[in-house]
């Protein structure tokens, strides 16, 4: 007995074999490789910039016209020459701020002198002796780095400092001085370290005392340790959620020439000039 059934044609069109085709080439391809794996050093690095530091302030970099100053009276070239800071001070680069933000959800630290980042397929030596290298000045001078007090200071009478740093050899008490106590050379002075040495936010009328002790260091021509500053000043901006970013090599105009000497590529990243102006 026959069957009235019909038998389906086992003969693909040649529409169905290509999708087959198609389908079997992307399971054989291989992944493409991410771009964050170029950007971030690790997921946790690529949390902390979408979390915090893609929103923070950079802050504006500052560099010292000593011409000017000298002419109008002002030494000031002589105290950072004597620190091998000049260069550091003189620098003129326009600012990226991307790459800037980036550095600081890339670092990496330990308690000792040593930290790194990672900056566009980039290694960044942060250590405090790197950082002396390529700011061209001495990796010796003293280490203090204290905002809130004395602690770890025993060489130097803090009564002293103040009696320089104010220009008052009659002080007899311990003060917590303002810029307003300051005499016109020194609030200048202050504003420089604020501006470059220890960039921050906010308004320049409180004086820290690590302020008080850089300022003292740069008048008294006392040897001071710029890369453990620098790296230091990165560390407490790294740790404090919500702020600036406060640039340990010092201002992020100066991160930017130390990314020049790194040979980190910029590709089509803007360049920021406001970042860039004279004190």
């Amino acid at each position: 007995m026959s069957s009235s059934r019909h038998t389906r044609s086992s003969q693909r069109t040649p529409a169905s074999v290509a999708s087959k085709g198609k389908k079997k080439a992307r399971t054989t391809e291989e992944p493409t490789p991410s771009p964050e794996d170029y950007i971030y050093r690790s997921g946790l690095c690529k949390n902390r910039f979408v979390q915090d530091f893609r929103n923070r302030k950079v802050i504006h970099g500052r560099w010292i016209d000593f011409e000017w100053f000298s002419a109008n009276g002002f030494d000031f070239q002589d105290m950072f020459e004597f620190q091998g800071w000049e260069t550091l001070v003189s620098i003129k680069e326009n600012c990226y701020v991307y790459l800037v933000k980036l550095v600081f959800a890339n670092f990496q630290f330990s308690k000792s002198e040593d930290a790194d980042s990672y900056v566009n397929g980039k290694m960044l030596d942060l250590s405090s002796s790197s950082l002396n290298s390529l700011a061209n000045a001495p990796d010796d001078g003293k280490k203090f780095f204290e905002n809130h007090g004395w602690v770890g200071l025993s060489e130097v009478d803090p009564l002293h400092i103040l009696r320089v740093v104010l220009d008052n050899p009659t002080l007899d008490e311990i003060i917590k001085p303002t810029a307003s106590d300051l005499s016109i050379s020194r609030r200048i002075l202050h504003h420089m370290v604020c501006n470059i040495i220890l960039p921050r936010t906010g308004k320049f009328e409180y004086i820290t005392f690590l302020d008080l002790f850089v300022m003292y260091c740069l008048i008294t021509r006392t040897p001071m340790n710029l890369g453990h500053l620098m790296l230091n000043h990165m560390k407490a901006a790294n740790e404090k959620k919500n702020k600036g970013c406060l640039m340990g090599c010092s201002s992020p105009v100066c991160f930017t020439f130390l990314m020049l000497i790194w040979e980190v590529k910029y590709g089509n990243l803007q360049r920021h000039k406001e970042y860039n102006q004279k004190t």
